[in-house]
């Protein structure tokens, strides 16, 4: 097979494997030094050796081994580079990663256990003027690690990256454990493409899908970081959401951030349908209103106020602006390592006196993520539970529950006497699962469903 024959074939693996566009797919000039210089470790390789080379690590993890120097005329390289060192690990784990130009960190690094024979280690930049060196070190916490060096190639890749992305927003599809986007590197080279250029951000920049729909994505922020990676947000949540949605229906969003859910479900209620998104921060309460009038939004309204059990005023703990969607009037923030920016003073207010006050017409459908304020809300929503007998999306999280003095058997409780019926939802494909007990289930959404209601969203 010829050099062109094995790109493009290399081109086709990479379209199948990824959500990726590739548009194009091509050698480059080389990036790095083809001459490798071995750092460390106990190796007979004399200097100026091409591959294929053996070297043996030293045992401690973390140590380089062996570096290509980024190549002299390697300055105007594509954006997207993709690069391959073919190799085989005899003994111990190998890392190969990329540094950034200062060198203090990895751009990207991809770790390879012991192989049966020869494979290939992946790294990917996404912006090379950002890219140092590259470097094989030791892997393994016990030993010295073995590694052959076979042969490195780099192949530039144009991305989707700056298109509008598909499946659109509100269309959305199941998605097995999402949640992994709070904090994975990336699976796929799209999304580890992503994750770079994410990092790269210094101000905030909009994000757009072929369904037209538009959010701002904030430099550094956890949710903005998921929403660009993955291209969508909580999907297995909003597959069940549009089953429980239909134009002209009101949804009530308690909890709603920067107003992603929000956004979707005003497209689903459409011009005759109404949506109330609730957020108490204000610095998120102000990225609603933007993401909002982005989409020159019509049917949705945001109240800068916090659902409790009633009217009054409560202190809100901000968190960093790292963790924006984590604010919560709990005690302490559930998850370890959120910071405390401020605290902010904020309006309460039930929701049974917001629709009269609002004369809401029946809401359909409620959603509430509310850092463990959950039981609260629905003590105040009791009137609306039993009249307008709206479905409900809730997050449980025990520990946010247990920081306001509840717990999840008080809101199984709750719903239990109002004759709601409760539902897990699947994390693989999005199914909706009955179950006897919330404390079957934590750090989820659950469906709960008025009991005349049962069977509604059987597949």
């Amino acid at each position: 097979m010829g050099d062109a024959d094995g790109i493009q074939l290399l081109a086709r693996r990479l379209a199948e494997a990824d959500v990726l566009i590739v548009v194009n797919v091509e050698p480059t000039h080389p990036l790095f030094d083809p001459l490798p210089i071995v750092m460390s470790g106990d190796t007979q390789v004399a200097p100026g050796t091409a591959l294929p080379i053996v070297v043996r690590t030293r045992p401690e993890q973390w140590s380089y081994a062996v570096r290509f120097e980024r190549h002299i005329d390697a300055v105007q390289s594509p954006r997207a580079v993709l690069v391959r060192l073919k190799l085989a690990v005899t003994s111990g784990s190998v890392g190969v990663g990329v540094l950034n130009s200062n060198e203090t960190a990895f751009v990207d690094e991809t770790f390879i256990d012991r192989t049966p024979g020869p494979t290939t280690a992946v790294v990917l930049v996404a912006d090379f003027a950002n890219a140092g060196a590259l470097i094989v070190r030791n892997a393994s916490s016990i030993e010295a690690s073995t590694v052959s060096l076979l042969g490195l190639e780099c192949v530039a890749l144009e991305s989707e990256s700056n298109t509008e992305r598909t499946p659109g927003l509100a269309d959305p599809r199941p998605c097995a454990y999402w949640s992994r986007y709070y904090g994975t590197d990336g699976d796929t080279i799209a999304e580890r493409l992503r994750v770079q250029s994410f990092r790269l951000l210094e101000a905030p920049e909009i994000l757009r899908w072929v369904d037209r729909l538009s959010m701002w994505i904030l430099p550094g922020d956890q949710l903005s970081r998921a929403l660009y990676v993955s291209s969508t947000y909580e999907p297995n949540t909003l597959c069940v959401l549009r089953r429980l949605l239909r134009s002209g229906d009101t949804f009530i969003d308690v909890g709603a951030n920067t107003g992603v859910i929000s956004l979707v479900a005003s497209t689903w209620v459409g011009p005759t349908g109404r949506v109330y998104s609730f957020e108490p921060s204000l610095r998120e309460h102000e990225q609603l209103r933007r993401n909002l009038a982005l989409n020159a939004t019509t049917n949705a309204s945001p109240f800068n106020q916090a659902m409790a059990a009633g009217s009054g005023t409560a202190t809100l703990r901000v968190a960093a602006p790292s963790h924006a969607g984590l604010n919560t009037i709990g005690r302490e923030f559930p998850y370890a390592g959120v910071e405390t920016d401020h605290l902010e003073q904020v309006e309460t207010i039930a929701l049974d006196g917001f629709v009269d006050q609002q004369r809401v017409p029946r809401i359909a459908a409620i959603k509430l993520d509310v850092e463990g304020a959950e039981s609260a809300v629905l003590h105040g929503a009791q009137r609306v539970l039993r009249e307008h007998r709206p479905a409900l999306i809730i997050e449980i999280f025990s520990r946010s529950l247990e920081a306001h003095g509840a717990s999840r058997e008080a809101v199984g409780r709750l719903l239990r006497a109002a004759d709601y019926r409760i539902y897990s939802i699947d994390d693989v494909d999005a199914n909706v699962h009955a179950i006897d007990t919330l404390t079957v289930v934590d750090e989820q959404n659950v469906v709960a469903l008025p009991a005349e209601q049962d069977g509604r969203l059987a597949v």
